[in-house]
């Protein structure tokens, strides 16, 4: 996988970021807080959201403040197929495309689940996050404890994947022991079903029996009710009847008594209203007299209100309009002083532009000699003050010396190849001994039991001088093999220090005539001429923007005395209408209204009046005929009581309530006896239904016992093929992190070595439980870390994480740093330097955030982000 393209849009204090990502080491640098690392979390949640557990991110912390939600873009390479994943938080859009000839297509479906399935089939979450992405305070983990350091090996190692394993299966051992005892218990519980199911067989025959004799009874009670039934209806129709003519008759004479009150209510109320009609047709007789003045005021108090109301609004406008004229008229001559000012400055910016080209070229020249100094220092602190002669003569000591030492390991490792093999030959001998008989196997002569004593013991002693020098010359072959180290060390540090003295050579050598003061006087000029020019045009600019507004400003300036002219003109026209009318001012008008105002008033009154009589004139002619309605209506009520007067006489006649009363005693006793036998008749049928039930249940559970004890051999099937699963998982996870610590424990010491200079010549890893224990190996001893000095401490984590991160990476393309360097030295950061020059280009794409300037010696991309006004900012250094 190799990531191309990073676009970061209100992810945290990154308000719009893109990113560019090359082969080989990316170095990400910037000062603390400056959003280095938001970077690496974008590019996180980008291609695994939603991401939860103990690399939980939540929306509401990564989106930027004041925002609506944040957006992502990332574009990479896997396996020579391009594709694009897109978050976009505010639209709560997720989507992956990969380029097909030339075209983006989607991959997946367009939701944020289906991506992350998408990417868990590229890279699994959790070897990114344990192989590809190192994080800060990983290296503090390491140090702090070994119970610490083998939680941490276990995540990244991905042990707790058959932990979990082993946790679920431990579980599922449970559960099947379990269910196994509640089958057995199940089994236990319905012995003897059979003997029940026959119990209750016998018992149902006799319900149904029983059942048979009460269904012969039911008719004859049933008959009996309907009969009694039939004869109760028919006296209750009567009844009901007579009771409902009783109601209706007692209703109609209430209605005959308000038809009666409503008719005398009419009559009083018309009469009444006839009386005040005749005073109001005298008053409106007076009406058409007022009419002409009531127009004449109508028409003056109309003209007055929209006169005031005009002439107050146009003479506010015309104010208005006066005061704009005068301020624009001020901004007018303000712009034409800034015009003239404009040209001047035109003329010094050309004078300033043409020095500026002139400086141009020596500044240019300055700062690429100033890059070859800083090369220069660089490469002299890393010969660390050797000259080149002494560089030379001590790569030839060391390749002797090693020479003679892999002479010597070889003679070594001969004589520990013969001591074996002696050793195996006597400890055959011997044992050929212990079991010969006659013989000796060894010489051939007649074996007595003496005689093999001696030998055995003779055997023995070589034996154990054999051992004796046998432990020496191991040691010795130990003590070779480290001197040998040490020197391959030492020679490949002195190889890379003979090749910076020779590039040190060719850069002094290109810088030798350079006169750098007269250069760094010129740069000086340029600086100084560049920063007057930019004060210059930013001033030029601002005159600019301002003299571009005169013309509008002139244009706005006729409009506005166009506008003056026109309200003027309006407040002449209202004068002239008011003129036209009789009157030469306003107060005139007014008299006239309060003269018209009595009769407008007497004129107003009666016009109510009129109105009244007319809505009097209407309630008299409704009041008419509503009260001929009412007595159409008392009519009719009178002739229906006399019709229910004489039904009613004609049933009372035919109903008897003594023989209602012990026809109701009758169905009662009816009644109770039907209800006794379909209470019985149920009762049976539900002990029928029971019984049927229970037989039909126990012979379900005589079924189940039969199942449960299949499912009991099962169980126990299950219960043995676990148990050996668990075991075969522990012994597989014993295997894996013994091959992983021993390879990471090589790559650790090589790394480690080259930090300390070949101080320490190896790293040891050990596994206790959930513990990891290191060692370093001193002075061919092996030693605590409370051996090591604080650096060195930081140094081995670091080691020993590159080296986690190494063997994981294995063919995959891409390893992600986050903070290497917080608590290193100079010495070792420049160490790291070196570490990622020779380990670390064995990737095809290193991505590195880090504060720490120097190793912008080691990478091939830099990328620079800084903090401005609060949002990150980004900038491709080299």
């Amino acid at each position: 996988m190799k990531i191309e393209r990073v676009i970061v849009h209100n992810f945290r204090s990154h308000k719009d970021t893109e990113v560019k990502f090359e082969n080989g080491i990316n170095l990400i640098i910037g000062q603390n807080g400056s959003g280095k690392s938001s970077l690496l979390d974008a590019i996180l949640v980008g291609l695994y959201w939603p991401i939860r557990g103990r690399i939980g991110l939540r929306k509401e912390e990564f989106t930027r403040d004041g925002s609506r939600g944040a957006r992502i873009e990332i574009e990479f390479e896997h396996d020579g197929t391009k594709y694009r994943v897109v978050r976009d938080f505010a639209r709560d859009v997720s989507f992956i495309k990969r380029l097909e000839s030339g075209t983006w297509k989607h991959a997946s479906e367009p939701t944020s689940l289906a991506v992350r399935s998408f990417m868990e089939r590229i890279i699994p979450f959790d070897v990114f996050v344990n192989a590809v992405y190192v994080r800060q305070g990983e290296i503090d983990a390491i140090l702090e404890s070994d119970e610490a350091r083998g939680k941490l090996v276990r995540e990244i190692l991905n042990i707790e994947k058959y932990e979990r394993a082993l946790d679920n299966l431990g579980r599922v051992i449970r559960d099947i022991k379990r269910r196994r005892e509640e089958k057995k218990k199940f089994v236990t519980r319905y012995e003897g079903i059979e003997e029940k199911i026959r119990d209750f067989e016998k018992k149902l025959v006799d319900v149904i029996k029983e059942i048979k004799e009460v269904n012969k009874e039911l008719p004859d009670a049933k008959r009996k009710v309907e009969e009694i039934k039939e004869e109760l209806k028919e006296l209750e129709k009567i009844r009901d009847r007579i009771n409902e003519l009783e109601k209706i008759l007692a209703s109609l004479e209430s209605k005959k008594a308000r038809f009666e009150e409503r008719i005398e209510n009419l009559e009083r109320s018309i009469e009444e209203k006839r009386k005040r009609i005749g005073e109001l047709k005298k008053e409106v007789e007076k009406l058409p007299e007022l009419e002409k003045e009531e127009y004449e005021f109508r028409k003056l108090k109309g003209f007055r209100d929209k006169y005031i109301r005009e002439r107050h609004e146009l003479e506010k406008k015309l104010l208005s309009i006066q005061n704009q004229i005068t301020q624009i008229e001020e901004k007018i001559q303000e712009l034409e002083n800034k015009e003239e000012e404009l040209k001047k400055l035109k003329e010094e910016e050309k004078e300033l532009r043409n020095t500026l080209e002139m400086l141009e070229k020596y500044a240019k020249k300055f700062e690429d000699v100033e890059a070859i100094l800083g090369q220069i220092k660089r490469l002299k602190d890393k010969l660390e003050g050797k000259k080149p002669e002494e560089i030379y003569i001590r790569i030839n000591e060391l390749v002797e010396k090693k020479k003679k030492l892999e002479e010597e390991l070889s003679q070594v490792r001969r004589e520990i190849g013969e001591l074996s093999q002696k050793r195996k030959d006597r400890e055959k001998a011997i044992a050929e001994l212990k079991r010969a008989r006659g013989k000796c196997p060894v010489c051939g002569r007649e074996l007595t039991e003496e005689h093999k004593k001696s030998l055995i013991e003779k055997y023995s002693k070589e034996i154990v001088e054999i051992e004796r020098r046998y432990i020496e010359i191991k040691e010795q072959e130990k003590k070779l093999s480290d001197e040998i180290s040490r020197a391959d060390i030492q020679l490949r540090k002195f190889s890379k220090l003979e090749g910076i003295a020779r590039q040190l050579q060719e850069l002094e050598e290109k810088i030798k005539d350079v006169n750098i003061e007269e250069l760094k006087e010129k740069k000086r000029e340029y600086e100084d001429t560049k920063r007057e020019l930019n004060k210059l045009l930013g001033i030029i600019h601002q005159l600019e923007t301002d003299v571009k507004a005169l013309e509008d400003y002139k244009k706005r300036l006729n409009d506005l005395k166009e506008k003056e002219k026109v309200i003027t003109r309006l407040l002449n026209e209202l004068d002239n209408n008011l003129q036209s009318l009789g009157f030469s001012s306003i107060e005139e008008l007014d008299a006239r209204i309060r003269e018209l105002e009595n009769i407008h008033n007497e004129y107003v009154r009666i016009k109510e009046a009129n109105a009244e009589l007319k809505m009097l004139e209407n309630q008299v002619n409704l009041e008419r005929k509503e009260l001929d309605d009412t007595f159409e209506k008392l009519a009719e009520v009178e002739d229906q009581i006399e019709d229910v007067n004489k039904e009613l006489r004609e049933l009372k006649e035919k109903y008897d309530p003594e023989l209602h009363e012990r026809r109701q005693e009758d169905i009662i006793e009816a009644e109770k006896r039907l209800s006794e036998l379909k209470a019985r008749l149920g009762e049976l049928e539900k002990r029928e239904a029971d019984l049927r039930e229970s037989i039909e249940e126990m012979k379900k559970q005589r079924d189940e016992v039969e199942r449960a004890k299949e499912e009991i051999k099962r169980l126990e099937r299950a219960l043995r093929n676990a148990e050996e699963l668990k075991n075969k998982i522990k012994e597989y996870m014993a295997l894996i992190r013994e091959d992983a610590l021993k390879r990471i424990g090589e790559i650790a010491s090589e790394i480690f070595s080259e930090f300390t200079d070949g101080k320490y010549s190896e790293v040891v890893v050990e596994a206790e439980e959930k513990k990891v224990k290191l060692y370093v190996v001193y002075d061919g001893k092996r030693r605590p870390l409370t051996f090591l000095s604080g650096g060195e401490k930081i140094a081995l984590g670091l080691a020993f994480r590159l080296a986690m991160s190494m063997y994981l990476t294995g063919r995959m393309s891409l390893l992600i740093l986050d903070e290497p360097t917080p608590y290193l030295d100079d010495e070792r950061r420049r160490k790291l330097v070196e570490i990622m020059e020779r380990h670390l280009r064995k990737i095809s794409q290193v991505i590195i955030v880090s504060h720490d300037e120097e190793l912008k010696d080691a990478a091939d991309y830099v990328i620079r982000i800084n903090l401005e006004n609060g949002a990150s900012k980004v900038e491709v250094v080299s």
